[in-house]
């Protein structure tokens, strides 16, 4: 609940704080690259080898409609986390769109922000051994939150450093599996 309150919170603050924008209103576009994490606890990894670290990427577009507060929407690739114990091997992979409120709080040429949304994230599990293989994959919606600092390189362009997290949920098999996974990125965004 905590992890839902502080944003929240932080956002409605920067929508009530009334100071004015880096940027004017209107429409950006922007990507980042970064690291993904999948957060998988060591019964998970029981007896087998977890990379739960991958290159993770988004594309997003954006509104800038009042002073402080936009909208975004995403697309996500998490990467994947693989798992083996020389017999098995698999992995766990995560992307789709994610829809977000943002508030923003300039400073200078600098500006800080938060965003609060909902994500649906398609989870796909693969599976193998030496003679059998399998794959499934389960499609959730969830609430998705991040912090962010923005740098305005000039009047259009802005250099970006972002932590945001998502909810892997796979509810296919029988299984109700859901994990947290973060993407920490740094990107560009074009102001048009």
């Amino acid at each position: 609940m905590k992890q839902i309150v502080k944003p929240t919170l932080l956002a409605a603050s920067l929508l009530l704080a009334g100071v004015t924008m880096a940027h004017a209103e209107g429409w950006n576009a922007g990507a980042s690259v970064g690291g993904s994490h999948l957060y998988l606890s060591n019964a998970d990894c029981a007896g087998l080898t977890c990379d739960k670290n991958d290159f993770g990427f988004k594309v997003s577009g954006g509104y800038t409609f009042a002073p402080n507060v936009g909208v975004e929407v995403s697309y996500v690739d998490l990467g994947e986390a693989t798992f083996s114990n020389g017999t098995i091997t698999g992995s766990m992979s995560n992307t789709g769109v994610a829809a977000y409120g943002i508030g923003t709080l300039p400073i200078n040429d600098f500006a800080l922000f938060a965003k609060a949304g909902v994500t649906s994230i398609k989870t796909k599990m693969d599976g193998s051994t030496a003679t059998f293989s399998a794959s499934d994959s389960s499609t959730n919606t969830n609430f998705a939150w991040g912090v962010g600092a923005e740098y305005n390189v000039n009047r259009n362009v802005s250099a970006l450093l972002e932590w945001e997290r998502y909810k892997s949920e796979f509810s296919d098999l029988g299984l109700n599996e859901s994990r947290d996974v973060d993407l920490f990125s740094i990107g560009a965004r074009y102001h048009f």
